[in-house]
């Protein structure tokens, strides 16, 4: 199903005669575009992989050791755990997108040498899309939240083991988060000079 969607649209257009063989024009198309889209919770499994293309890294497994291993699972587990959830928690998977577009362009044409149509023009063009995920899971926060260990500072409460997760607050932060983030502008730039003539017409 296409996604919720709000659309504004506007174009201008100028001509101008000079005389009858010249004439100068200019157009500007513009277009904004609003969309929202909804799905299922995300889910997550200790197979799931993520990062640049190519550096991928894998969520990985629960250790044997994690306090969190339910007790059902720890009765019959031999070693690490492999594992898959749903993270409803999170809410749903949810991404809400701005884009624009806006043209321009302008230029002169007219007739020479009787039926010799010419024609020259510049034009610019740019897109912007901004959009915002909600409801994702930050892979690399679940897995320092999968590495945890007894809390020295905190009596019956646990910690990541990475030091650095730790300074960054993972586990207060969890693994959802909202996620906003720009597509770079898209900029187009064109000019063309032309001609048409009959062969019977070319100037000598």
């Amino acid at each position: 199903m296409s996604p919720e969607r709000e659309r504004w649209l506007g174009a201008f257009k100028a001509n101008y005669e000079f005389a009858p063989t010249l004439r100068a024009f200019a157009s500007v198309q513009y277009a904004w575009e609003h969309t929202e889209s909804q799905r299922e919770a995300q889910t997550a499994s200790s197979t799931t992989t993520f990062g640049p293309f190519d550096a991928l890294e894998t969520v990985g497994q629960m250790a044997a050791n994690n306090p969190f291993i339910p007790p059902e699972v720890e009765a019959t587990r031999v070693g690490t755990v492999s594992w898959v959830r749903r993270f409803n928690e999170l809410g749903p998977d949810t991404r809400m997108s701005d884009r624009e577009t806006i043209r321009a362009w302008a230029g002169l044409d007219g007739t020479v040498f009787g039926d010799w149509d010419w024609e020259a023009f510049v034009g610019r063009g740019e897109f912007t899309q901004d959009q915002t995920r909600i409801g994702e899971i930050n892979f690399e926060n679940l897995r320092f939240g999968l590495n945890v260990q007894a809390d020295p500072d905190n009596p019956g409460g646990f910690r990541c083991i990475d030091a650095t997760a730790r300074a960054n607050g993972t586990l207060a932060r969890r693994s959802g988060r909202v996620a906003p983030f720009r597509v770079a502008p898209s900029p187009c730039a064109a000019a063309n000079i032309s001609s048409v003539a009959g062969l019977n017409t070319t100037p000598r």
